[in-house]
């Protein structure tokens, strides 16, 4: 006896087709004085992926997948020279399901990430533009007070020669 039933898994890497369906296959030889019972118990997997660049874009799938299988060997019954039944087959569906949830970043989340990133780096940049211009402020204050040549705060050993007289 042979059966085939389907499994999934799901695949991050894989932004068009997240969830992967494979099926095995599912055997068992008989015995002439056994009866065997097969309980295969499946579940749903949805998948809700947003899609989207700008706006949400979900896209929802799913699709069912084995959990476990449970098996009961016996010892077959004769009854007037025949067995009655050798293998039972029963599929249920389990009450618990898996859901996936799975988004990426938008166009304006990145482009907010990114103008914080500048705002921080025009901080910083701000922080000490200030600290440089505040001692420019008072170099630029102190040569007016007291009316430095310019060529003599550039040169110190430059003589003025309206001093001399």
């Amino acid at each position: 006896m042979s059966i085939m039933y389907p499994e999934s898994y799901f695949s991050a890497d894989d932004i068009k087709n997240p969830l992967k369906l494979f099926y095995k296959n599912y055997y068992y030889y008989f015995g002439i004085n056994s009866q065997k019972i097969d309980r295969l118990f499946f579940n749903k997997i949805s998948v809700k992926d947003d899609q989207g660049w700008i706006f949400e874009d979900i896209k929802e799938s799913s699709l069912l997948s084995l959990s476990r299988i449970q098996s009961d060997l016996n010892f077959a019954e004769i009854k007037d020279g025949s067995i009655s039944r050798f293998y039972e087959f029963n599929l249920y569906m389990e009450k618990k399901s898996m859901i996936i949830k799975r988004s990426f970043m938008k166009i304006q989340d990145v482009s907010a990430k990114v103008g914080g990133l500048i705002k921080l780096v025009m901080s910083l940049f701000a922080i000490f533009n200030s600290a440089f211009n505040f001692h420019s402020f008072k170099l630029e204050v102190f040569k007016e007070l007291f009316m430095f040549p310019k060529k003599d705060l550039e040169n110190p050993d430059f003589e003025d020669k309206n001093q001399s007289r």
